[in-house]
C-alpha cells in the first residue's frame, strides 16, 4: 500500500510553467507562421479508383471556389479550349476586342481573352452544377511573357496537360 502512495505523489508533480513569450518573441514566431494560400489557385488530378475521371478546383482571390468531378473528355476539351486561347493572344488579330473560347459538346468552361496593344488578358470560367467562378488568370505580352506578376494561365495550361498525361490507362 505505500507503494500505491508514492507512485500517485509523482503522478501529481506540477510542471513548471512557461513564462509568456515577449513581443519580439510573438513577432518572430509570426513572421515564419504558415499562411493560407491567397489568390487564385487551380488544381486537377485524375481519380485513381474512376477511370477517365478528375477532381478539379478552381478558385478566385475572393476565395470563391468550384469544384467539381469531370470526365476526360471534359478535361480534353478544357485543355484544347485553354490552347487555343493563349494561341490567338499570341497574334495581332482582333485587338482592343474580347473574344471568348469555348468547346461545343461542353459548357463547363470557357476562356475569354481580352487583347490591348500590346498584350492578351485571360479570364477562365469554370461551372459545376450551379456553381461557377470566373479567375482573373493574368496577362501576357504578344511573345507570350508574362505581364502580370503571375500568368495563371499558363500554370493552369500545364497542369491540365500534366494530369492528363498521369492518368492511368482507360
Amino acid at each position: 500500500m505505500i507503494l500505491l502512495f508514492s507512485v500517485a505523489g509523482f503522478a501529481q508533480d506540477k510542471k513548471p510553467t512557461q513564462k509568456p513569450l515577449s513581443q519580439e518573441e510573438l513577432n518572430k514566431m509570426d513572421a515564419h507562421a504558415m499562411r493560407p494560400p491567397t489568390g487564385a489557385s487551380f488544381y486537377i488530378e485524375a481519380i485513381k479508383d474512376a477511370m477517365g475521371q478528375y477532381s478539379v478546383l478552381l478558385g478566385d482571390s475572393n476565395n470563391r471556389i468550384v469544384t467539381g468531378t469531370y470526365q476526360g473528355s471534359e478535361i480534353a476539351a478544357f485543355e484544347a479550349v485553354l490552347s487555343s486561347a493563349v494561341d490567338f493572344a499570341r497574334t495581332d488579330e482582333a485587338v482592343g476586342q474580347t473574344s471568348r473560347f469555348a468547346d461545343k459538346t461542353t459548357k463547363s468552361v470557357f476562356v475569354d481573352v481580352e487583347k490591348t496593344p500590346k498584350a492578351s488578358k485571360y479570364w477562365v470560367t469554370l461551372i459545376y452544377g450551379r456553381s461557377k467562378v470566373t479567375v482573373d488568370c493574368g496577362a501576357l505580352d504578344r511573345s507570350g511573357k508574362a505581364v502580370s506578376r503571375s500568368a495563371l494561365i499558363l500554370d493552369i495550361l500545364e497542369k491540365v496537360k500534366t494530369a492528363r498525361a498521369n492518368a492511368p490507362s482507360q
